[in-house]
């Protein structure tokens, strides 16, 4: 094979083909980030709810220790617009409160613009 058909089949239209494949897996990857990331997030916030749900139905209090760490996890995977305001040494009704208006937060940035009548509140007219 000569330099000239080498050179060809590096820049021919399979190699464009897959280049521009490549190219659109990326962008695709990089548009489903923020989504992935939220849904990370949300299954973190289920998991807490239903741990303290579970505690509070026995009796329990949540290991603190463990709770704080649950919370660094959660922290770490929320989107940067969306502030967290918990305290881990709060009373698991309070925590649980909080962590349902997170959840609420999330759900309507994961529905998108579309969908903020949803989550907004009611005035009675």
């Amino acid at each position: 094979m000569d330099c000239r058909s080498e050179k060809s089949t590096i820049n021919g239209p399979i190699a464009q083909a897959v280049a521009q494949i490549a190219e659109t897996s990326k962008l695709r990857t990089l548009q489903k980030a923020p989504r992935q990331r939220l849904s990370r997030a949300i299954t973190l916030v289920d998991s807490m709810l239903c741990s303290l749900e579970y505690l509070n139905l026995e009796g329990k209090a949540p290991a603190p220790g463990a709770l704080a760490s649950r919370i660094r996890s959660l922290r770490q995977a929320m989107p940067g617009e969306c502030g967290i305001r918990i305290d881990p040494k709060c009373t698991p009704q309070r925590l649980m409160d909080e962590l349902f208006n997170v959840q609420q937060q999330l759900l309507a940035m994961r529905a998108g613009p579309d969908w903020e009548w949803a989550y907004g509140e009611t005035e009675d007219e």
